[in-house]
């Protein structure tokens, strides 16, 4: 009997096994493909401009929302480099984010600050500057707006303990006045209204309360209904060596309250007080949509 030539199978399997070796690549390739290379934003720390009528563009931004060719992309820090997906001419879009009540975890987009548009060339490991700007969305209504430079829309409730405009440098926090409360055994305690009485709106409409502060002690803010007389002690502040801008929101409390007349009210008497203490106050505003 003859016996089967396994020599004319070499070549064949030869073939097979070249195939095989030339697909594993592709095969892979197909399953992990190259990765795209990040182009890079690196941002710096934001502006915020103001008109005349707005008073001081002082600013406590926290973070931004970023939006990409319209896309949501994420919240990101105030400053850093960031890597973005994204060649070729791109629309970013920062929101300015603060903490909300001055709460770390409370970030949201501030709804007074105009989105901050820019429309650039991004390319693959190139890295571009961005100095974000914001300015107040058009029509914000300003019910209190004071710097403290010719006088004070605040009056102390205690006649022998009155808000105090000083002018000496360790005191201001910007311009030539801030204003100045001194708390001791004698005054332990201070209350300060607005004079006149400001209107704000129901319906869900936006309300904040914006304000440069530092002190020893800790601060009390809120408002005082006119139609009632009733005081809404709603914000506590923590103490602060340095100073620091919080944004206090108002909508909640106005439109539970269903009130419409308003005084702004800020408190402030220590359950202890050792020595003299003091309270700087700078650009406090009351404003709404």
């Amino acid at each position: 009997m003859q016996k089967p030539c396994l020599l004319n199978l070499r070549p064949f399997i030869l073939f097979i096994a070249f195939c095989y070796f030339l697909s594993v690549p592709i095969a892979c390739n197909l399953i992990n493909p190259a990765e795209p290379v990040p182009a890079y934003i690196r941002v710096h720390d934001p502006k915020v401009i103001t008109l005349a009528a707005q008073g001081s563009a002082s600013e406590n931004i926290s973070n931004y929302w970023l939006f990409v060719n319209n896309q949501a992309e994420g919240v990101y820090n105030r400053t850093g480099n960031y890597p973005l997906i994204a060649e070729g001419t791109t629309k970013l879009a920062f929101l300015a984010g603060i903490k909300d009540n001055g709460v770390s975890n409370l970030r949201v987009v501030y709804p007074f600050y105009t989105a901050d548009t820019i429309t650039t060339t991004l390319n693959p490991n190139g890295t571009i500057d961005i100095y974000p700007t914001f300015r107040y969305i058009s029509g914000t209504q300003f019910k209190v707006l004071e710097d403290f430079e010719l006088g004070s829309v605040l009056i102390s409730s205690n006649a022998s303990n009155p808000l105090v405009r000083s002018s000496l440098p360790e005191d201001v926090f910007e311009g030539s006045f801030s204003a100045k409360i001194k708390l001791d055994s004698i005054t332990p305690g201070i209350e300060l209204l607005s004079i006149d009485p400001f209107t704000l709106p129901l319906l869900g409409f936006d309300i904040y309360i914006e304000l440069n502060y530092k002190s020893d002690v800790p601060l009390v803010v809120g408002l005082q209904s006119m139609s009632t007389t009733q005081k809404f002690y709603q914000w506590t502040i923590t103490p602060k060596s340095e100073w620091n801008k919080i944004y206090l929101n108002a909508k909640s409390l106005v439109n539970t309250t269903n009130n419409t007349s308003w005084k702004l009210l800020i408190y402030s008497a220590p359950d202890t007080l050792t020595g003299t203490k003091y309270i700087y106050l700078d650009n406090v505003k009351v404003l709404h949509q």
